[in-house]
């Protein structure tokens, strides 16, 4: 009946937490949280405080289905008690790891979108519509659309633009950030898909110039977005522009290389590009 009891189980949850014995960690947590459930009310906010230590290391053991079952609890128990504080970072992170959980482990897409809104209006009455933990969850929400809904994805990814556009308009690094979090080119990828090529070339080629300054000068990546490009223009039957896209590539490197422009990983790939359009085919 000692209250000090459950602090201590804590405290020491914690401690071998740190040294990631997990197991052992989430004895201690279950032994605080046994406590706390016959001491208190079974909606006391202390045991929400427990309960995210043990959905914490249910994650890092690899067991999701036991986080989501302790998400759930705490959400429920928010639910009872905490009406007039909808804003709670508890509840909301909360209920961000309940959405992923259910994206990613469950794929039940509708469950998953339904949290994510639920967090995006919370979180866009407390923050600026610039934030970037806005951007954040527009990212999240745009991805789970990408798969099911082309024109509902693109109307968020250009959302997220927009809104980089405002507070980042002349950061380069900020924006190709973002436009790594959106996946390479997700933007690309759906115009591509509804045979908007243009556009897609557009957005394909903004993407490889923005990371030209951002990734390292090797970086497969590069060559991948580039690719990218180059498949819109061989699709539009565009071939002479593709070629000479990759002669001025070929030229920018060879100012930029030098005595190394020979055994240059980029450059043996762009010739292995020129190739493939002068026969027609891809290698």
């Amino acid at each position: 009946n000692d209250e000090n009891t459950p602090r201590i189980y804590l405290e020491l949850g914690q401690l071998i937490n740190e040294i990631k014995q997990y197991h052992l960690a989430l004895q201690n947590y279950q032994s605080a949280l046994d406590i706390y459930q016959k001491q208190l009310s079974k909606d006391n906010i202390r045991i929400v405080s427990v309960l995210n230590y043990i959905e914490l290391v249910c994650k890092h053991m690899g067991n999701l289905d036991r986080a989501m079952d302790y998400y759930r609890q705490s959400l429920n128990i928010y639910k009872s008690t905490r009406s007039k504080d909808e804003d709670h970072l508890h509840r909301i992170h909360t209920m961000m790891n309940l959405a992923l959980a259910y994206r990613d482990k469950k794929k039940e897409l509708d469950i998953a979108l339904n949290y994510l809104t639920k967090v995006y209006d919370i979180r866009r009455n407390i923050l600026s519509n610039d934030h970037s933990l806005l951007v954040n969850i527009l990212i999240h929400i745009a991805n789970i659309y990408y798969d099911n809904d082309f024109n509902q994805a693109l109307e968020y990814y250009q959302q997220i633009l927009s809104i980089e556009e405002i507070t980042h308009p002349n950061d380069r690094l900020n924006k190709a950030t973002t436009l790594r979090q959106i996946d390479y080119g997700h933007i690309g990828n759906v115009h591509e898909k509804m045979n908007n090529l243009d556009l897609a070339f557009y957005y394909f080629n903004q993407q490889f110039q923005i990371e030209e300054n951002y990734l390292s000068f090797n970086h497969p990546d590069l060559i991948k977005d580039f690719d990218r490009s180059l498949d819109i223009k061989k699709k539009q039957n565009q071939s002479e522009k593709a070629n000479k896209l990759c002669q001025e590539q070929l030229l920018a490197l060879e100012n930029i290389l030098g005595m190394e422009y020979e055994n240059n990983p980029r450059v043996a790939r762009i010739l292995v590009l020129i190739a493939s359009i002068q026969e027609g085919k891809r290698p």
